[in-house]
């Protein structure tokens, strides 16, 4: 967590014509629900690229989970699996729509992956509620599949 002041300098800094008014219309009409306010501070639930440590529930899957990504990534990702990359985790999707949103902020084609997220559990993987997505430290490629290919018309 971070003192909400100290963001809004922050931000204020980087964004001279940034408002305080600003950042609260930010945090309640993202369709991401990213961050969390309490107590006067704030702090990022997922999409952490720094160490943190914050205990998400567990998840057991019991339906498939889904990640999006770029079409140029994908032998690699086919061949080793769905790493973190420059994140802590593994971000997952309870739909292929909400991954293939994901997928379309990269440009050309993009690919959504179907994850056998219940056999992963089944076989040890461990899975995380973020609320909006589900975390994971790593899939292996046995697990993942291509659902579909994209165009991605920027």
């Amino acid at each position: 967590f971070v003192p909400l002041k100290e963001m809004f300098r922050a931000l204020k800094d980087r964004f001279p014509d940034f408002k305080e008014e600003d950042l609260f219309f930010i945090l309640e009409n993202s369709d991401k629900k990213r961050f969390e306010v309490k107590s006067g501070k704030i702090r990022a639930i997922y999409g952490h690229s720094v160490p943190v440590r914050i205990s998400y529930p567990s998840f057991i899957p019991d339906a498939p989970l889904y990640h999006g990504t770029s079409f140029s990534s994908l032998r690699s990702i086919l061949e080793e699996g769905l790493k973190p990359m420059g994140r802590l985790m593994v971000h997952l999707t309870r739909t292929p729509k909400e991954a293939e949103k994901v997928a379309m902020r990269r440009k050309g084609r993009i690919a959504v992956l179907e994850i056998d997220a219940p056999r992963a559990f089944r076989d040890g993987l461990t899975f995380w509620d973020a609320g909006d997505v589900i975390l994971t430290e790593f899939v292996p490629p046995e697990y993942l599949r291509v659902l579909y290919l994209k165009e991605n018309v920027k």
